[in-house]
């Protein structure tokens, strides 16, 4: 049987032929009769395993109310830009004439607007991460609040 000290609130396991007689707690050394913890006790925990088990199987919503933070799109635009002129750079490399003392100036600019390009998307990348990572934290949030309510429930719904 699983008996609970009423001093400390720790719970133990015992025999059966034990109940009703006295024993020290061996978290907080307080004696109490050992008697089986009551069944709404046990359903109250199997409430909260389905409701912790609830929370951590649920998926995000598909169709959820996440807007893009318009810095990564901000970015994301300055990356495409980058391409655009990378690609005017491959172009100025055919096109112009290998025996001047600048022929090596196009070949700088296209590895130029490359690494830009690069760190534009991979900035844009994890600004969406981030601000994903926080709105589902938000929503997983207000879950549990209306699941399992609490004394915080006021300020986590605002």
């Amino acid at each position: 049987m699983i008996v609970q000290c009423p001093d400390c609130k720790a719970k133990m396991e015992t025999a059966d032929e034990h109940t009703g007689q006295m024993a020290n707690c061996p978290e907080c050394q307080a004696p109490f009769e050992l008697q089986p913890v009551k069944i709404e006790e046990k359903k109250k925990q199997a409430d909260k395993k389905a409701v912790a088990k609830k929370i951590l199987t649920a998926k995000p919503n598909a169709n959820s109310d996440y807007k893009m933070p318009i810095l990564s799109s901000i970015f994301k635009v300055i990356g495409y830009l980058c391409i655009v002129f990378f690609c005017i750079a491959l172009v100025m490399t055919f096109m112009q004439d290998h025996s001047g003392p600048y022929s090596q100036s196009p070949v700088v600019l296209m590895i130029t607007f490359a690494i830009y390009a690069l760190f534009n998307f991979g900035v844009a990348q994890i600004i969406e991460y981030f601000a994903k990572t926080a709105h589902f934290a938000e929503k997983i949030s207000i879950q549990l609040a209306e699941l399992a309510p609490g004394p915080f429930d006021d300020q986590i719904k605002q």
